[in-house]
């Protein structure tokens, strides 16, 4: 029997490696198309002979000259394709979404004459707004943003993006602004921006610009908060030079978190139009001049066809799986079913949809702001509810495995941002469930403390028999079908009848009926 269940756990345990290569290899394969996916190519108009328009070197911008053909291509109008590429940027910008923009701008270097972003968004992670930053900047094609519908935000992250694109609009009822820089995950220094340095101590000191008068409600207080102010407000006073836009409100809307109407917005030389709907953008648009990566070029837009391109399934299914919600599901599904699994070994089913599970799971929280201490908490709290399994604690393990996995949860995601935070009915009903699992646990276990053994030698307890043999305070007993030691404290004769009392060690401790 030993041997048996040795063998079915080697076995089990071989399989569970399996499973876990296979969804290794499967992550590894989403992974890789989600990296290569492109926009399906489109059939573009024919080229026709366009009169191409150069500036010389030396001269004054009024003096063109038409010429047919140039060697030098950085200041030519060139010729693409009658398109508009319109990415959809909504929602708050991660990983997924980020790969997504960036992905579509370079898809549409070859055959496109104007990519629109169109944008609503509360803001999103730093590192996956410098990656759409930085593929707008390094596009030979403009990029225009366009903060649409009405009742839309180009909030902190996304006023940036709208910053560093080379062509800015917003519908009426829009706004842009409060870009004040949060961290998330918990990594939040607690130790305040040191005045001065201490003597003897060598520490570098950290200062910040001086802040406008009165504007001390968002001021850093920590050196963490310092250094992530004064990188913002040096990325949004380099992109308002770059462009052209007002570099106050750039900095306002770090420091103060300030933030304005579309109106205002235009007024004050935030944005270049604000215009109703794509149409009009492009109308707008048309006859402008731009710097893009290679130069100067004319955005001739006025009778493009507008193509939206959605996202595709990969990119679909990793924004699914690193939404924070499926994440923390994904999670508990896999760690439920790896222990379900190394509890009744030979399942194969549950090891297996665990594996793939936790491997996703782990994938999620590598592109996600996560508190480590609560992620520490939610699986301590899964092993220590798991354990209840195996070791008999009157409910001591569950009980605290469960209490650390609330606890760990609610500090899991903790993010200014909604769309990175645990929605409140995933977490309640998420405890709800362990909760009652748990009961069930604890019910049947305390439960099967308290019932008769009725199976092994502790079974013969209570039940009637008669004397084989007898010497003295040992003998052999006919006990259930068979024969067994027994002792008494009274002496017994061959065929009396007796009943079991209690076992000691190898031995029945029998008494006369």
């Amino acid at each position: 029997m030993r041997r048996g269940k040795r063998f079915a756990t080697l076995t089990t345990l071989r399989r569970t490696i399996a499973a876990m290569l296979i969804a290794i290899g499967f992550a590894g394969l989403l992974n890789a198309s989600f990296a290569q996916e492109e926009m399906q190519p489109v059939e573009t108009a024919p080229s026709v002979p366009v009169t191409i328009e150069i500036i010389e070197p030396n001269s004054e911008a009024e003096d063109l000259v038409a010429a047919e053909t140039t060697s030098d291509p950085l200041a030519l109008l060139l010729p693409r394709s009658d398109r508009a590429v319109l990415l959809e940027l909504h929602g708050a910008i991660g990983p997924s979404l980020a790969h997504y923009i960036v992905g579509g701008i370079e898809a549409a270097q070859d055959d496109a004459s104007l990519i629109i972003l169109e944008m609503d968004t509360p803001g999103g992670l730093d590192t996956s707004m410098r990656e759409i930053i930085q593929a707008i900047l390094a596009s030979e094609v403009p990029v225009a943003t366009y903060v649409s519908p009405a009742g839309a935000r180009a909030a902190s992250a996304g006023a940036f993006i709208l910053y560093s694109s080379h062509i800015a609009a917003m519908a009426p009822g829009t706004a842009v602004g409060a870009a004040t820089p949060v961290q998330m995950g918990g990594g939040e220094s607690s130790s305040p921006i040191p005045s001065e340095d201490p003597e003897g101590t060598g520490e570098e000191e950290v200062e910040l610009e001086p802040l406008p008068e009165g504007a001390s409600a968002t001021a850093p207080r920590t050196p963490l908060d310092a250094k992530a102010m004064n990188d913002a407000l040096a990325l949004a006073r380099s992109l308002a030079e770059l462009r052209g836009r007002e570099a106050e409100f750039a900095e306002a809307m770090i420091r103060d978190a300030e933030s304005v109407s579309s109106s205002e917005a235009l007024e004050r030389g935030i944005i270049e139009f604000m215009v109703r709907d794509l149409d009009s953008l492009l109308a707008a648009a048309d006859g402008m001049t731009v710097e893009v990566a290679s130069g100067e070029i004319e955005v001739q837009s006025a009778d493009l066809g507008i193509e939206r391109v959605p996202m595709n399934w990969v990119q679909q299914i990793i924004t699914m799986i690193t939404d924070p919600n499926v994440a923390f599901i994904l999670m508990n599904f896999g760690m439920l079913g790896i222990l379900i699994e190394l509890y009744n070994p030979g399942s194969i089913l549950p090891g297996v949809v665990g594996v793939i599970c936790l491997i996703l799971a782990l994938y999620a929280f590598s592109v996600l702001p996560f508190s480590a201490t609560g992620l520490a908490l939610v699986l301590v709290g899964l092993l220590l509810m798991g354990a209840e399994l195996f070791v008999v604690s009157g409910g001591v393990l569950a009980i605290g495995g469960f209490i650390a996995f609330a606890i760990g949860a609610f500090f899991l995601f903790d993010s200014p941002i909604a769309e990175f935070r645990l929605d409140w009915r995933v977490l309640l009903g998420t405890l709800a469930l362990f909760a009652a699992l748990l009961f069930l646990v604890v019910t049947y276990a305390l439960s099967a403390l308290g019932r008769k053994i009725t199976s092994g030698p502790e079974e013969l307890i209570g039940m009637m028999g008669k004397v084989v043999e007898w010497d003295g305070t040992k003998g052999i007993v006919f006990l259930d079908g068979e024969n067994w030691q027994s002792r008494s404290q009274t002496p017994l004769e061959p065929g009396q009848a007796i009943v079991a009392t209690e076992r000691d060690g190898n031995f029945l401790i029998v008494e006369s009926v």
